[in-house]
């Protein structure tokens, strides 16, 4: 389903929601694709709120994020907090897709590594991170086999509570007989 907006995507859970409890689910594994593309959602979604408040009916910023003394950025967490229960309520398994930024870690006062991250706001991160069983980093390598990896290390941020995918790199799926259109496998 394309979710165009906030307006869309409230319709949409609430929809799925009622078929859920109805005991007649329409998917029994919701995906999320993507996770930061429903932050970005959220910003004008936690800033209309805002505005129609007393407090916030004079605010004429254009971005939740853009009160004072970081105040936004707790609304900001406020509905992403309120989009993840909304997701669990719709569906019995919910896969948040999110892109990947790299980050620079600082280790014995010398700016050293760059690692990989979800690409979400400060604790929003941490809140959705947190809340996941497993937080898989996919990769496809020269070959085209696309990976899974739920192996933690100094350059990538994924793991899992599951036992059976801790510390594992699963392979979903390999090239089979694709055409190279006569370029090499580096394309």
């Amino acid at each position: 389903i394309d979710i165009p907006d906030m307006k869309t995507l409230l319709s949409t859970l609430t929809k799925l929601t009622a078929i859920n409890e109805a005991k007649t689910p329409a998917c029994t594994r919701l995906v999320i694709d993507t996770i930061d593309e429903v932050e970005r959602l959220c910003d004008p979604y936690a800033l209309a709120q805002y505005k129609a408040s007393v407090m916030g009916k004079e605010f004429a910023g254009t971005s939740i994020t853009e009160l004072p003394m970081g105040a936004g950025y707790g609304r900001l967490r406020d509905a992403m907090g309120e989009m993840l229960w909304l997701f669990c309520k719709a569906a019995d398994e919910v896969v948040l897709l999110a892109h990947v930024r790299d980050k620079m870690i600082e280790r014995k006062g010398v700016q050293d590594v760059a690692f990989q991250d979800v690409d979400l706001t400060g604790k929003v991160r941490s809140i959705v991170c947190s809340r996941c069983s497993s937080i898989g980093y996919v990769r496809r390598d020269f070959n085209d086999t696309l990976y899974v990896n739920f192996k933690t290390s100094d350059t990538v941020n994924c793991g899992s509570r599951c036992a059976h995918l801790t510390g594992r790199e699963i392979v979903l799926g390999e090239r089979v007989n694709l055409p190279t259109f006569g370029l090499d496998q580096r394309g």
